[in-house]
């Protein structure tokens, strides 16, 4: 009996050994080729053009931001807080592809690629704050964005909107914000308030060729490059 204890002690160790060793490999940075860290949570070589591409633009966004927060420290001279506008990790890529698997229907003019760094960017910050903060945020209003599908057509954006105003889903009215400390490690992952829907500006979304005006950003035109 001590032997087999002692055995299933061991293989439940060896398990929690590699499911840490799992959660330090997910969020090294994202590099391509793809390496091992990234195969092994489930990216696939099939994905590498829409991660490319997602990858590009991530990091043309982020050069933006970090250029003006240089500005902005050079103007009050001060130092650029590390962390800023960090580059993608393999856990956020990973998010990138699931969300684009899940949404395969959106329209033709869609920006696929904008569509799935803005959700699953969402996304990542859940998972992070889940498995590394353990704290997780909220993000059914995104998860009940993606199950009801309002951009296949007309039906369904009906559809979801009355179960917004029934109060049976949330709409997607909440920033997600990463705060990090001096070293730049990313210590709270914080929501904003929800933003009255009264308040929000008017973005518009594409259901076929037709525009319909909505509260929220959702499905992006995409503008040729």
């Amino acid at each position: 009996m001590l032997v087999a204890n002692s055995n299933a002690l061991r293989w439940i160790q060896r398990r929690v050994q590699k499911i840490q060793q799992r959660l330090k490999n997910i969020d090294k940075l994202f590099t391509w080729p793809l390496t091992e860290d990234a195969l092994n949570v489930g990216l696939e070589w099939h994905a590498s053009s829409f991660l490319l591409e997602c990858w590009k633009d991530e990091e043309e966004e982020n050069d933006a931001i970090r250029r003006a927060h240089q500005e902005t420290a050079r103007i009050r001279g001060s130092d650029i807080n590390k962390g800023i506008a960090a580059p993608p990790t393999i856990r956020k890529a990973l998010w990138w592809w699931r969300v684009h698997e899940a949404s395969q229907d959106l329209p033709d003019d869609a920006d696929r690629v904008e569509f799935s760094r803005d959700h699953g960017g969402r996304l990542w910050a859940w998972d992070f704050s889940k498995d590394v903060l353990g704290s997780p945020i909220d993000v059914s209003d995104t998860v009940d964005f993606l199950r009801y599908k309002p951009w296949k057509s007309e039906i369904h954006d009906e559809i979801y909107k009355k179960a917004i105003s029934d109060g049976r889903v949330n709409p997607l009215d909440r920033g997600v914000g990463v705060i990090r400390d001096s070293s730049g490690k990313i210590t709270q992952i914080i929501q904003s308030k929800p933003i009255p829907i009264k308040n929000m500006p008017a973005y518009f979304y594409r259901i076929g060729q037709r525009p319909v005006k909505v509260g929220v950003p959702t499905v992006p035109k995409r503008v040729d490059q």
